[in-house]
């Protein structure tokens, strides 16, 4: 017999609800999940079209605002250049590609670091630079914020791989303030264009136009409270250009008076007649004349105040009456080498004479208006002595072969800046472009393109400056 069932009623269609609410609450369930489902699908498609629109406008909006800013920052580098360059509109995309592989590049690179520390999802957190990264005319700039064992030496020592990475020619890295770097990733390099004299500025009575410089701008230094400059490299760098740069600046102006040690015995000759003084390589006739400087200087120093009201000669202004007075030393090792003159008592005497009147002028000569220029291939301590280079407030130093030659003439901190060494500078296109210890975005050291003067403009300006000296000289005797 089959068995009794021991709960009848669940057969029966009593007063009691069978199965029927757990499958009505199963149906509504599924209802509600396909709702909300379709409902959270159409928030999502409609969030990421609403995105994608505001990212197309920021693009877009970044990129006119930069290019409206770079076309006004830069107004002297190309004076009608158009709003939005075909090399900037290029440079916007690399600046993005380059923001999204950032990450990437640091970790591969070594630049970002574990925390040895913070635990992050069972592993060690990693330290990353954070940067931002913008579009410019002449490629990218990117402001970093540094990490722990990420600074300005481990990004200079990346600078090749950031330049490989960013698909460009050079990478500068400066320090801004503690903490924030300045990369700039040059595609089109300013340095390397040729940069003519014609429409540089006449001399103000203390300003000088150095030339171009890695941004592309023109870079100017003032005169005022410099008592010297220094500038050195290999031959047919750029030091007799650089030098003639200079002179097409301030030879023509009435507020100077061109004194030349011409170590070389040609590359000043044709500005003989035009100089207020003028020595071939001749020690003692050297001595003479820098015994003259010193003999003006120190006449100057003690009637300063009674001439011109003032204790420095450069708050009252230079004028006609009192002079720059400019000593341009080429060669400079030829007068102050110890060692190219040594076994030669009376030639060594001079050379101390030359040595000690030199440093003199550097030391004392920046209130009456002096400035010394020391020029040399090769420096050294012995050809070039550092209590006389760093007297000279104003330094550069075209291509050289050696650390040491780049040191002699900017000091021992250009080795802890391993991208504006000049023994970079070696390359035919680099002829002309030299470090000069010229501060720049936190960083101390700036590289520039001085200009082309040529022959003809050097000989025309010497002719000129010759014809006024003689006549001033005319004057004078009539009077």
């Amino acid at each position: 017999m089959p068995s009794k069932c021991t709960y009848p009623q669940h057969h029966t269609s009593g007063s009691g609800f069978g199965a029927w609410p757990i499958v009505v609450v199963v149906v509504v369930a599924v209802v509600v999940r396909r709702q909300l489902a379709v409902a959270a699908a159409v928030v999502l498609h409609v969030l990421a079209v609403v995105a994608v629109v505001l990212a197309v406008v920021g693009v877009v909006g970044l990129a006119v605002t930069l290019a409206v800013r770079h076309h006004r920052r830069s107004p002297r580098a190309v004076a009608d250049r158009p709003l939005l360059t075909r090399d900037f509109a290029g440079n916007v995309l690399r600046a993005v590609w380059v923001a999204c592989r950032w990450h990437w590049f640091t970790r591969n690179a070594g630049l970002a670091r574990a925390d040895k520390h913070a635990k992050d999802r069972g592993g060690r957190k990693v330290l990353r630079p954070r940067a931002r990264i913008w579009p410019a005319g002449f490629g990218l700039t990117a402001r970093v914020r540094v990490r722990p064992g990420a600074g300005r030496v481990e990004f200079e020592a990346a600078a090749p791989a950031l330049a490989d990475h960013w698909k460009c020619v050079r990478v500068g890295v400066s320090q801004v303030r503690p903490g924030r770097l300045l990369l700039r990733g040059y595609v089109r390099d300013p340095l390397i264009d040729p940069l003519p004299v014609t429409g540089l500025p006449a001399f103000d009575g203390r300003h000088v136009t150095l030339g171009r410089d890695e941004w592309g701008d023109l870079r100017t230094v003032d005169l005022a409270n410099h008592a010297g400059s220094v500038w050195s490299g290999q031959p047919g760098r750029g030091k007799t250009e650089a030098g003639l740069s200079l002179a097409v600046q301030l030879v023509p102006s009435s507020l100077v008076d061109f004194w030349v040690l011409d170590g070389g015995a040609n590359d000043w000759a044709h500005f003989a007649g035009g100089a207020a003084g003028y020595v071939a390589d001749d020690l003692a006739a050297a001595v003479d004349m820098l015994l003259e400087l010193d003999g003006l200087m120190r006449t100057r120093r003690r009637n300063l105040e009674a001439d011109l009201g003032v204790r420095n000669a450069w708050r009252a202004g230079l004028s006609e009456a009192y002079r720059l007075q400019w000593l341009m030393v080429e060669e400079a090792p030829f007068y102050l080498s110890l060692d190219s003159v040594k076994g030669d008592k009376k030639k060594e005497a001079q050379v101390v004479a030359c040595r000690g009147l030199a440093a003199n002028l550097l030391r004392r000569g920046r209130a009456p208006a002096f400035h010394v220029s020391l020029v040399a291939q090769k420096p050294s301590t012995s050809s070039l002595p550092p209590d006389l280079r760093d007297l000279a407030g104003l330094r550069w130093s075209f291509g050289c072969a050696t650390i040491e030659n780049a040191v002699a003439a900017l000091g021992d901190d250009i080795r802890q800046h391993a991208t504006m060494q000049p023994t970079l500078l070696q390359g035919p296109e680099h002829v002309g472009v030299a470090t000069a210890l010229l501060r720049t975005a936190g960083s101390p050291y700036t590289l520039v393109k001085f200009p082309a003067v040529g022959e003809q403009l050097a000989d025309q300006v010497a002719a000129e400056a010759a014809q006024r000296r003689a006549s001033r000289q005319l004057a004078v005797v009539s009077s």
